[in-house]
């Protein structure tokens, strides 16, 4: 029963149950609405563990269909700084344009250190962003997320890049 499982999670002491469980459920395809809307009433360290395992259930998988509530819970979720990167990243498994918004914001935000703002096109570059390239054909001109941005191109043909 993915409800039992996921109040049992919550309530856990151990960070490994949390992660397992919240794993289990997202390969198992079980109702993520109750994933989500027990991520927006869990406390932070049970969040950051249930967003760990679900990342990685979604590692790679892209056009998942965003569960119910996660419209509401998104902005929850980035605003804790511990539990941002991993909420970013399910978002963009999920094809959350907000995500893409920010992590662009992020990779343009030059007083952010440069390996956040790498990390950021990465992010984009790994979920393969649609029109991705003119974002980055800016970025080329800073040397701080250069190498990253070159690195994207490379993933993401376009007719433009050439010229650059």
């Amino acid at each position: 029963d993915p409800a039992k499982a996921l109040a049992l999670a919550a309530n856990s002491e151990s960070p490994l149950i949390r992660e397992f469980v919240a794993r289990r459920l997202v390969d198992a395809n079980a109702d993520l609405g109750l994933l989500v809307a027990t991520l927006g009433t869990a406390g932070p360290a049970a969040r950051r563990d249930l967003l760990t395992g679900a990342r990685e259930a979604l590692r790679g998988r892209r056009g998942v269909k965003p569960p119910a509530g996660w419209a509401d819970v998104y902005p929850k979720l980035t605003a804790d700084p511990a539990a941002r990167d991993m909420a970013l990243s399910l978002a963009l498994a999920f094809g959350d344009p907000r995500a893409v918004a920010d992590l662009l914001a992020d990779a343009k935000n030059a007083t952010l250190p440069a390996a956040a703002r790498s990390a950021a096109v990465a992010a984009l570059t790994e979920a393969r962003v649609p029109d991705l390239a003119p974002a980055l054909h800016d970025l080329l001109a800073d040397a701080a997320v250069r190498r990253a941005a070159l690195r994207g191109l490379a993933a993401a043909p376009h007719p433009a890049t050439a010229a650059k």
